[in-house]
Order: structure tokens, then sequence, then C-alpha cells
């Protein structure tokens, strides 16, 4: 690609759905009218191109849909900040927008996701995922918060299933009910320490009619099945358990239980999207170090904003960055060799949908939402 950015000229817009394609003339480099020109871009083509994909697509809108660039990427003092390619994400959709500069400008916007779908019970919402409309399957919401995983909210999604839940901790264990079992048994040999639930931050099922169940309110909750074994599997995946490659951890034990990794199919649902999740820099490098490696801190940094598509942001904060958790895990399983059309993620964020998520970065509360699989 040619790295000179045009001074003039015809650009096209165009979008991967069918019925979107416009020209328009690119202004002068440093005119008056380049402001004008890409705010107008932002406010309407973009916004356009986006219901256009989504129409198509029949992708459901997410309520109150907020569509707007990351700050990086806004018009400042007249000039477009941008060198060969800038690449804003519109977390909510789950769409990545790509702008391209050559002799002409061209826009593309893919849909990374499949669709999403929200179901109702009771007068109560929650989301589905087409990728796993194979199995019963739900992520909760905060309306649903109070309401027993195990025996409630297992029934709601098959009557005869048997529920089964942790007591998480920020790690990367992942157990079977009969490992549950077997470190409740140990457990109760202690008086001074008998916990109601095992300690662990991943399930998977060993038979048919198990339903595992994470809880999550920013942290990312991945619900993984097996189409040919039927097996499942419910990670709670927060920042340091991402570290600490805990889907990877999941991934591993179903492919010990006779998986196969093409066979699988992994949905990440609500979390705390990456332009709002501001963590110091060592946090960031933590995370980013189950991805690659540097030994020079600012080098590690420099590096993760370096990918397409990046897992950490600039943040006007002295020593912190924003942090795409979603993204970090998205990476690790790419690295394992799992295509992109057997992941799917949730087009919603939990900091910024109040309406229906928990967030404790937000609210500082210690309320959740479930999310869980019963395995076929």
């Amino acid at each position: 690609m040619d790295n000179e950015t045009p001074t003039s000229g015809d650009f096209t817009i165009q979008g991967r759905a069918e019925g979107f394609s416009t020209k328009q003339r690119l202004p002068k480099k440093g005119s008056p009218d380049e402001k004008i020109f890409f705010t107008t871009m932002y406010e309407i083509f973009l916004p356009l191109i986006l219901e256009t994909v989504l129409h198509n697509s029949r992708v459901p809108s997410p309520p109150n849909l907020r569509v707007s660039p990351s700050p990086r990427h806004r018009v400042s003092n007249s000039t477009f900040n941008c060198d060969t390619c800038v690449s804003p994400v519109y977390p909510q959709l789950g769409i990545h927008v790509s702008i391209n500069w050559q002799w002409f400008l061209f826009v593309e916007v893919g849909l990374k996701m499949h669709p999403w779908y929200w179901q109702n019970w009771q007068g109560l919402p929650y989301l589905t995922c087409s990728l796993l409309a194979d199995w019963s399957h739900g992520f909760f919401t905060q309306h649903f918060w109070s309401r027993s995983p195990e025996t409630e909210l297992t029934q709601l999604l098959h009557p005869d299933a048997s529920g089964y839940r942790l007591k998480q901790v920020h790690g990367n264990v992942v157990l079977t009910p009969a490992e549950i079992s077997i470190q409740l048994q140990q457990a109760q040999q202690d008086t001074e320490n008998n916990p109601a639930w095992a300690s662990a931050d991943g399930l998977m099922s060993e038979q048919p009619l198990q339903a595992v169940w994470v809880a999550s309110a920013d942290c990312t909750p991945v619900l993984i099945a097996d189409q040919k074994t039927g097996h499942v599997a419910a990670v709670h995946a927060g920042w340091r358990g991402t570290a600490a490659k805990i889907v990877p951890q999941a991934i591993n034990k179903l492919l010990a239980n006779g998986s196969e990794l093409a066979d699988l199919r992994i949905a990440m649902g609500p979390a705390i999207a990456g332009e709002v999740y501001q963590v110091s820099q060592q946090t960031a490098i933590e995370v980013g170090s189950s991805i690659l490696h540097h030994e020079d801190e600012k080098a590690m940094i420099a590096a993760l904003k370096d990918f397409s598509d990046p897992p950490v942001l600039a943040d006007e904060k002295p020593g912190h960055v924003r942090l795409d958790v979603r993204r970090v895990n998205y990476l690790q399983m790419e690295m394992m060799g799992i295509s992109p059309e057997q992941i799917a993620i949730a087009p919603y964020c939990t900091y910024q949908t109040p309406e229906h998520f928990f967030s404790y970065r937000r609210d500082n509360l210690k309320k959740v939402q479930w999310s869980g699989i019963v395995s076929g």
C-alpha cells in the first residue's frame, strides 16, 4: 500500500454488506473543509454504513445504540489524526472499521460476530448466541442476579439438568463436577473451613445434562461447546485469569477429554470494553505477556498498541492505558489455532449498558450476572 496520504482527489466509501457505496471529494490537506469533511464522515457516512450492515445482516441492534468512534481517532484542531491506517472500534456492535489511505479512501465494515439474540423469561431479558444455538445456554442480565444458578436458572435452561457453580478466585483452575465433589469432601474434613462451593474459575462438563455456570460483572464470561462430544465449559476470565490463560487452560482440558480444536464453538459474553477499561501499564504488561514477550516494558506497551485491532489503547492518565481483555482472550485462542469463525463476542459493554448489566467498575457493588450452558 502507498504510505503517502493523498492531498486531494476522489475517494470511495464502501461496505461489505450489500446496498452501500458512495463517492465523495477528498478535501485538500489542511484546508478549512477538512474538519467538516471528516466530521460529516463520522456523523453521517459511518452510521449509515453500520445501519446498512445491520439491516442486511439481520443483526439485532443493541438498545440505546451509541455509534461513536474511539476517542483516539476523533478530529482535532482541524486535522484528521492518522498515518496510513486508522481503526476505530464500535464495541456496542462488535464492528471494526478500517480506513485505508491510498489515492482513495476505502472504508471496510465487517461484522466481527455471530448474531446475538434477546430472549425473554417472565418478562426478564437474557442473551443467547447463534454460535451456541445447539446448546441450551444463556448470558443472563442483572435482572436475574438474585436467582440461584444451580436451581432456578438451570431449570430455565433445561428441566432435567443438574447445575454447578464455583467460588471464583480470579485464577486459572478449571474443574469438573467430579473434581468439585472431591474438593468439597476434602474441605469437609476441616471443621474450620467448610466451603459451600469449590474454588476455581472454570467448569467443564463430564456427562450430558450438566449445567455449568460462572458469574461476572465486567470480567468476561466465556461459554465453550464441542459440537461432536457435547461437552461444554464455562469460564470466568478477569484480567488476572486472562493473564494466567484460563481460557486456553479450559480448552486444553476439553482436548484432553476427547475434543478437537475444530469442533469447539466459543462465545464471550458481555464484559467491560477496552475503550473504557483504564488500568495501570503494569497490569496491561502482565496480561499482555500472555500473548507476547518483551524484556523492555515500554517496548511491550508499544507492541501491544501496534496490533491490528489492538488490545491496548492509549489513556490520558500517566502510567495508564485502556485494556481490552476480550481481545486478549481472542488472541490467545487464535494462537492456539482456533479460527475466527469459531468465536463470537457479545456486542455489549457492561460498563456502558447500565440498564442490563452490573459493572463493578461503574457501580462498585458486589452484584453479578450469571452465564451458563448445558452439556448435550
